[in-house]
């Protein structure tokens, strides 16, 4: 577990050293870096790895795009696979949360916009 970001020398960010903000991670995880009954060396490697994405982002082009319900529906095509939160799917009362935080967003945002334009003209008046 690596230290990434902080002002001090052992943030990865700031000085680039693996060794040093994996060593300050792992401290701050209550666990050894090297020793201990955990089996860390204390040592850093790298190994290859291959990642696979479509040029597309899997977008499919606009004459064969489907409805949001195909997907976002009790019986849509992905109904059957598990393991992730699917709005449309899986909510009944958590859409509704979800999207009561949408309006109420949305209020805030109106809200906020009336009082800075108001603001604005008697300060210019």
């Amino acid at each position: 577990m690596p230290h990434l970001f902080g002002k001090d020398d052992a943030a990865y960010w700031k000085t680039f050293d693996w060794n040093l903000a994996i060593e300050a991670g792992m401290a701050v995880a209550g666990e050894p870096y090297s020793g201990g009954s955990v089996p860390f060396s204390g040592e850093v490697g790298w190994m290859e790895t291959v990642f696979f994405e479509p040029a597309t982002q899997m977008v499919a082009p606009s004459g064969d795009a489907v409805e949001c319900g195909s997907c976002h529906s009790r019986d849509g095509v992905l109904a059957s696979l598990g393991g992730f939160y699917l709005p449309g799917r899986d909510g009944g009362a958590f859409d509704w949360l979800l999207w009561g935080l949408v309006g109420l967003t949305l209020v805030v945002v109106i809200v906020h916009g009336v009082i800075r334009a108001v603001g604005s003209k008697r300060r210019s008046s």
